[in-house]
């Protein structure tokens, strides 16, 4: 199940689109990773994966990039197939987030 889901310009990182489940107890935490995920969208650059899954906790940070967009979910670790983990090979990925 997708918590989140955004999509932002791939050239300087503007948020577009932006869905949010919504639960009160993971509300607060949500917007956390919301911010991260925009923090992660202005630091992509052209030498970044395409595509990249990021463990944080009990969640997982997908993100694809297509084109001039870049598309990232926030899913619980569990529900994602271990085939459909996206493994990056750059370890600053993973300093993006702070994680």
């Amino acid at each position: 199940m997708a918590l989140m889901t955004m999509i932002a310009r791939f050239v300087d990182g503007l948020p577009l689109v932006g869905t949010m489940q919504e639960d009160e107890q993971s509300g607060r935490s949500i917007l956390e990773y919301q911010n991260q995920a925009k923090l992660l969208f202005r630091k992509l650059g052209p030498n970044s994966p395409t595509r990249c899954s990021i463990e944080t906790g009990p969640y997982l940070f997908q993100y694809k990039i297509l084109m001039m967009f870049c598309n990232a979910g926030l899913f619980y670790l569990n529900w994602i197939p271990k085939h459909k983990i996206y493994r990056c090979s750059l370890r600053s990925t993973r300093r993006m987030l702070h994680i």
